[in-house]
Parts: C-alpha cells; sequence; structure tokens
C-alpha cells in the first residue's frame, strides 16, 4: 500500500495507515482503538447540536481499510463503545448491518473503560477480554507500565501541535515508546492528548492521505495538556 508506512517493532512489521490504523500483515490483522460508538448519540440526547453521520463515514473508512488489507481478523484495543446502547440507536442498526456484511471477519474486542456495556454487542463479537495475544504482543486498552513486555494500545489518543509553513494543527499520532505501542484514536468524534515524548520514541504522524514519521521533538520543547 503505497500509502502506509511499515516499520519494525517487536521484531515484526506494522503497517501504519493514515485512517489511524494498523495493519499487521502475517496476522493478517487490522487494528483500530478507541471507536467510541454511539459518541454522537450521547451527546444529542445531552443537547449538544451535533449533525448526524460521523458513524456512517467511520464504517465507510473501516470497509475501506478490509478491502485493502483484505484483514482476517479485526482487532480493537478498547472502547469500541462510548457509553450505553439504547436499543434504537441508528449507529446500532448500522454496525448490525455491516457486520452482517463482514460476517466471516473475526472480531476482537480488548475491553477498554468506556466498554460496560459491551456485553450488548455479544453476539457479533467473536472474543472480548482485557488482554487478547496478537503475534509478538499483548493487546490492551491501556499500557500497564509495570509490565515488560510487548504492548499495543489505545485510550491516550495520542496527538502532538505542529507548527510549518502553513500548517499550525494538531495532529494524531502512533507512539511507539519502547516496548508500548499506542495507537491514536479511530472514531471521527474524538479528540487527542497533547503527549510529551521522551528521547528515542518514535512518532508517525497519521494526516489525512498518508503516515509521516516526525523526527524526534525534545520533551522540554512540548506543551502537556488534557483531553
Amino acid at each position: 500500500m503505497s500509502d502506509a508506512l511499515y516499520v519494525e517493532w517487536a521484531g515484526v512489521e506494522w503497517g501504519l495507515l493514515p485512517s489511524r490504523a494498523v495493519h499487521l500483515p502475517r496476522e493478517g490483522a487490522l487494528i483500530i482503538a478507541d471507536w467510541h460508538l454511539g459518541k454522537g448519540d450521547t451527546l444529542r440526547r445531552a443537547g449538544v447540536a451535533l449533525p448526524s453521520g460521523s458513524s456512517a463515514n467511520d464504517f465507510q473508512r473501516l470497509d475501506v481499510l478490509l478491502q485493502r488489507t483484505q484483514a482476517r481478523q479485526l482487532v480493537i484495543l478498547g472502547d469500541l463503545l462510548h457509553g450505553s446502547v439504547a436499543a434504537d440507536a441508528a449507529w446500532l442498526r448500522e454496525f448490525t448491518r455491516w457486520r452482517e456484511k463482514h460476517w466471516k471477519l473475526a472480531v476482537r474486542v480488548a475491553k477498554g473503560n468506556h466498554d460496560r456495556a459491551v456485553g450488548t454487542l455479544g453476539p457479533w463479537l467473536d472474543e472480548c477480554a482485557e488482554t487478547l495475544p496478537l503475534g509478538p504482543a499483548c493487546c490492551r486498552h491501556a499500557i500497564d507500565i509495570e509490565l515488560d513486555e510487548w504492548q499495543l494500545a489505545g485510550h491516550v489518543h495520542p496527538c502532538i501541535r505542529v507548527s510549518a509553513p502553513g500548517l499550525k494543527e494538531r495532529v494524531a499520532l502512533f507512539w511507539i515508546h519502547r516496548h508500548t505501542f499506542t495507537l491514536p484514536a479511530f472514531g471521527s468524534l474524538t479528540g487527542g492528548f497533547e503527549i510529551t515524548p521522551a528521547l528515542g520514541d518514535r512518532l508517525i504522524a497519521a494526516l489525512p492521505d498518508c503516515a509521516i514519521a516526525l523526527p524526534n521533538i525534545p520533551a522540554r520543547s512540548l506543551r502537556r495538556s488534557g483531553r
């Protein structure tokens, strides 16, 4: 794939895609994190004026990725859901139709802190657990800093503020720190958390059309803020 950036981590090659997903060819796996399905419905019920369509856009993005990678399994690194699941939610109908279309695809979920209602989707999921094995790595929602093992996770929604001629914005990141690999959030309505990388970390910007490795930046030049 011409717009993928391939990096070696944990002794294998991973394809970093501009749609904020990772492809692990040798396992036939497409990996995403922090989809937060239903967030739009939750915000609208709370009175936030928000147009519909974000879920449909996410399903379309995912379909393109599955077609391009020919993945046999979809691994979701937690927060598949944003909150409770209303039986009449439009996104739930979309998810059901999408799952029926991809019935051969194995869908595996590492449970996140927002996934309290994930049991509602039980019939559509092949595996749902706190941790999942994938090649050389352990997939989980949040990094456990006490563990000395290869960990693939989400939760942080890493991003960085970039300033350059004609460009000044926050950019979603793939963040590799020693034995940990954190993915950006996949969901269209999810925000980002400005990280403070350490020297030696690898930062890859997930731009709309490509994934680009960024030069390492000394931590003192970055500002840390909350989501």
